[in-house]
């Protein structure tokens, strides 16, 4: 466990003009007796390990061993689990339907219907680096989404939202587009970006994950200039000038060029669901994911939560996987208290449900002594 003053942070999430409508994902709340320390506890998934839902509830449960109040909540960015984080908060339809993926294979993709008139899916159930068939195969294009919106189209009733997180491709949005006959495909559509990176990005900030080999790096980055030179010429718009054009290998800025409006995914989230709002009935925020590195500071939940906390002069919690050299300072200034599984021994040989609710307890000690002042 470290322990470090809360200081600094800044929130710049650009909130949509839309209310939260009631939860759903069954937490009992935070209504307490005095003096009980009131935690609220939100993860990202630990890929590989636990799913974010899971995590935060054997994480809360080690808290509420220690004497804390601990209340779960549902948390997305635009990645993968974002729209179960939505229903399980605002509800709606869920549905899937019959598409295929990047690789050719017959597959369910998941779609969303919010009481308030928006449709969402989701860019990873077609796209998706986690379901590639060979982890050491190139990127796909991204021609499965264009086809995806396509197919989704005639039922949006008044708003599009397509959640960009979590996919293998770093082609520009060029496939997509040629899915969608460069042209307008129907509704308003809102892109939720994960992650806030440039177009010109792409292949060197995320190409390694998602399958670019070292020797072939200069040839993608030649691809994706030529792509944007495309765009360009194609909607007259300059994708270096669009914000976040970079997230999901670029298909942000491409769907921008073609008339969608990108924003953040975590605000995207915020307004679909009010979640900012159960920040204000806790004493404590604890969030984590399986890494933390750069790519949490440019938009993904935990990082966004972080600054959403600090904004709010609330203390702060973290539980990870592991955290990169390169972020612990930011971690150290951003959390009073934090937790490294891989930096727990025996913590590595536990189940993920073990490994997850000690470290909740050993955040839950840390929280009340320093709240004890003891």
């Amino acid at each position: 466990m470290r322990e470090r003053p809360d200081n600094g942070g800044a929130d710049d999430c650009r909130p949509l003009p839309r209310r939260g409508p009631a939860r759903r994902d069954g937490s009992p709340g935070l209504s307490t007796a005095a003096g009980v320390v009131r935690v609220l506890v939100a993860t990202d998934k630990f890929r590989g390990f636990a799913s974010g839902p899971t995590a935060s509830r054997a994480i809360a449960a080690g808290l509420r061993a220690t004497g804390c109040a601990a209340d779960v909540r549902s948390v997305g960015d635009g990645g993968e689990g974002t729209i179960d984080a939505v229903w399980r908060i605002a509800g709606g339809h869920r549905t899937r339907l019959p598409a295929v993926d990047a690789w050719g294979r017959r597959v369910e993709a998941q779609l969303l219907r919010l009481p308030t008139g928006e449709t969402l899916i989701e860019a990873a159930d077609v796209l998706g680096v986690a379901n590639r068939p060979d982890p050491a195969g190139l990127p796909p294009p991204s021609t499965a989404l264009g086809e995806l919106i396509r197919l989704v189209a005639p039922v949006v009733r008044d708003l599009l939202v397509v959640c960009l997180g979590g996919t293998a491709v770093v082609d520009g949005g060029i496939g997509a587009c040629e899915a969608l006959r460069w042209q307008p495909w129907g509704p308003p559509t809102l892109v939720a970006a994960d992650v806030d990176i440039p177009y010109a990005s792409v292949v060197g900030r995320f190409g390694a994950q998602k399958g670019v080999p070292g020797h072939l790096v200069d040839q993608y980055e030649s691809e994706l200039r030529r792509a944007s030179e495309v765009l360009r010429a194609r909607s007259g718009r300059d994708v270096a000038q669009i914000p976040r054009a970079g997230a999901g290998g670029g298909l942000a800025g491409a769907l921008a060029c073609l008339g969608a409006d990108v924003r953040g995914g975590f605000a995207t989230f915020d307004a679909l669901t009010g979640f900012s709002r159960s920040m204000g009935h806790a004493d404590v925020l604890v969030t984590g994911e399986g890494r933390v590195d750069e790519s949490t500071w440019l938009g993904k939940a935990p990082g966004e939560l972080l600054r959403a906390a600090h904004r709010k002069g609330m203390p702060a919690g973290l539980v990870a996987g592991a955290i990169d050299d390169g972020s612990r300072t930011t971690v150290g200034a951003m959390c009073r208290h934090w937790v490294a599984l891989n930096e727990q021994g025996s913590a590595s040989r536990r189940t993920p449900e073990v490994a997850l609710y000690h470290s909740g307890a050993e955040m839950g000690k840390a929280i009340r002594q320093n709240r004890d002042g003891s």
